[in-house]
């Protein structure tokens, strides 16, 4: 809950060194979420541990004493993302080209469909006995 109710205070604030240390915060989070997707199997041998390691680390990010958060970001998030920027810049705009495609694709056949489908639906509650 301290996460997300300091992000809104900073938000609220418009406070710029407030914001860059929750959004940075946020950052390593989100990291380590898309880790843990990654290593579940691993996980779930050892959740007790796991958890409990886990736990402390986030407090660690938390803390304004330790300022966690922006010691990872700095010594290994920030580094990976300058080296590979024009590679994941490259691979989101492909995924929303694909995105957006596919959308337009799922768009046309459900217009193509959506016609029948509502003549076949009023068709069949026309034709019900009503009791």
């Amino acid at each position: 809950l301290y996460p997300c109710y300091a992000s809104y205070k900073a938000l609220q604030t418009n406070a710029p060194e407030s914001s860059v240390k929750w959004l940075t915060y946020w950052i390593v989070y989100g990291f380590i979420g898309l880790a843990e997707l990654v290593l579940s199997p691993l996980i779930y041998l050892f959740p007790v541990t796991y958890y409990t390691i886990k736990l402390v680390f986030v407090i660690w990010l938390q803390v304004p004493k330790t300022d966690g958060a922006t010691k990872v970001y700095n010594m290994y998030m920030m580094p990976f993302f300058k080296k590979h920027e024009v590679r994941i810049d490259a691979a989101l705009e492909e995924g929303k080209k694909t995105a957006e495609r596919n959308f337009k694709l799922l768009k046309g056949r459900g217009e193509a469909i959506a016609p029948n489908l509502f003549q076949r639906t009023a068709a069949s509650t026309s034709s019900t006995p009503q009791t």
